[in-house]
């Protein structure tokens, strides 16, 4: 779909809205004080919201990192957990029975999720009454803008929050281009398709090419 609007020059799904969101930040998996120092350094740079990676070895740890987190959130912050399907469903009941404190959790264990389209599933979180945080798999500017155009299309009062990770790859391959951090704030690019084109000379060599 969003290659066809590219096409047609308009972009990815209509917005409902011309006003500038706030995007929650990630942070991957790593000891217990440097998770908090990267939420402190993510809130200096504008963000209220944050993703933070969980999932390690040992369900113990990851307590002492949620609680660590829920201490130190400041008022207004939202804090999302996201193990990535990493626990299984009893390591999910341990951890989230221990934590207490305004969290929330996303992919605990595997989901039929996997099984649906995302604007499906948005609409059925949306018939459900179900606020959403519409995010993509971490990586470049190019998944990060499709969310936020998706976010975008998702009416205020179902939309909790909308993820920004194009940071997290060593290589920017559109710069300066799509939904960036602005203080706080982003917003989906008013441009075909996703409204990003990205730089093919830092793409490098394809690794196959289909087609004529």
């Amino acid at each position: 779909m969003t290659f066809g609007m590219k096409l047609l020059g308009a972009p990815a799904l209509p917005s409902f809205t011309s006003v500038p969101l706030p995007p929650i930040d990630a942070e991957l998996v790593a000891p217990l004080e440097e998770m908090v120092g990267t939420v402190r350094a993510a809130h200096a740079a504008g963000y209220r919201g944050h993703s933070a990676k969980v999932g390690g070895a040992e369900a113990d740890l990851d307590i002492a990192r949620i609680e660590a987190l829920v201490a130190d959130r400041r008022a207004g912050e939202t804090l999302t957990i996201d193990a990535n399907r990493a626990w299984l469903p009893a390591e999910a009941i341990q951890v989230m029975n221990a934590v207490a404190g305004p969290a929330w959790f996303e992919q605990p264990c595997e989901s039929y999720a996997q099984c649906l389209q995302a604007r499906r599933l948005r609409d059925l979180a949306m018939a459900a009454g179900i606020r959403l945080n519409i995010e993509d798999t971490g990586g470049s500017v190019l998944s990060a803008s499709a969310a936020v155009h998706l976010a975008a299309a998702t009416p205020a009062p179902h939309r909790r929050a909308t993820s920004l990770c194009h940071d997290m790859p060593t290589l920017d391959i559109a710069p300066g281009q799509g939904a960036r951090n602005d203080g706080g704030v982003t917003e989906a690019p008013d441009l075909p398709g996703i409204g990003v084109a990205p730089d093919l000379e830092l793409l490098g060599e394809p690794v196959a090419v289909h087609g004529g």
